[in-house]
């Protein structure tokens, strides 16, 4: 019966020692797992940093280049709208001139550079070289009447006939008044109507109708100007004029003195 006890006991000492081993066991496992899930959520962790990093990079680049293609558009807008400009500063527009009905399409071309010439040349004094291009623009429309554009070799020429009235043009005994303008840009035609809208306001509120648009700016009429040399003639006298005007009065006032003498 003891010996049965102490084999009985002897087997349980191993099982429990067995169980010891095996708890020890998983425990080192546990912590080995606990380790290595801890090292993955950290690397882990570090990657969804790196992505958050990596996202918010791409949206500055993408801001960036946005960016730089905003500024690359309007660059090119400019240097477009500034070619543009510097183009049309050698062209002027005639409004209300109206069209040729004449055949053929040439006649027609004739009429119509005869017509412009008259009105913004009266006294022909351009010559040959000076106008490069004359033509319509728009779709031919019956009822209005096309704008001509005129190209000229200069400036310098345009902005001497711009400084001009054009004179009213002459129809079968009626008279039509032809308007002269800068040929603009889309952009300028905007500016100047906003321009147009404060002159307006401007005139009534300061109750001034000299106020004028001139190069893209309200300013106050010019004052009338005349050249001196004109008048020149009028008042100038020669040298010695006074020398004998001066010998004529004192001839008058001596012979006049002898007369009371006598």
């Amino acid at each position: 019966m003891k010996k049965i006890t102490l084999g009985v006991e002897n087997q349980l000492k191993i099982f429990k020692e067995s169980l010891v081993k095996d708890y020890k066991t998983c425990q080192q496992s546990n912590s080995e797992v606990t380790e290595t899930i801890t090292s993955y959520a950290s690397v882990l962790s570090e990657n969804v940093d790196k992505q958050k990093e990596t996202a918010e990079v791409v949206v500055e680049l993408k801001k960036n280049i946005q960016s730089l293609s905003n500024t690359a558009k309007e660059e090119k807008l400019e240097k477009s709208e500034a070619n543009l400009r510097e183009l049309k500063k050698k062209n002027l527009m005639l409004f209300q001139l109206p069209e040729s009905t004449k055949t053929p399409l040439l006649d027609a071309c004739k009429e119509d550079f005869v017509n412009a010439m008259s009105v913004i040349d009266p006294e022909t004094k351009l010559e040959e070289n000076d106008v490069i291009d004359l033509y319509r623009i728009g779709i031919k429309d019956l009822s209005r009447i096309r704008p001509i554009v005129i190209r000229f070799r200069c400036s310098e020429k345009r902005n001497e006939i711009l400084g001009n009235r054009a004179p009213p043009f002459k129809k079968g005994g009626t008279e039509i008044q032809v308007y002269v303008a800068p040929d603009r840009t889309t952009q300028q035609r905007e500016e100047h109507k906003l321009l147009q809208a404060e002159l307006k306001k401007r005139r009534a509120d300061e109750n001034d109708e000299n106020l004028v648009i001139r190069n893209g700016k309200i300013v106050s009429r010019r004052p009338f100007r005349y050249k001196p040399q004109q008048f020149w003639g009028s008042h100038h006298k020669p040298a010695n004029s006074n020398v004998e005007e001066n010998t004529t009065q004192s001839r008058e006032k001596d012979a006049t003195g002898d007369e009371d003498k006598q």
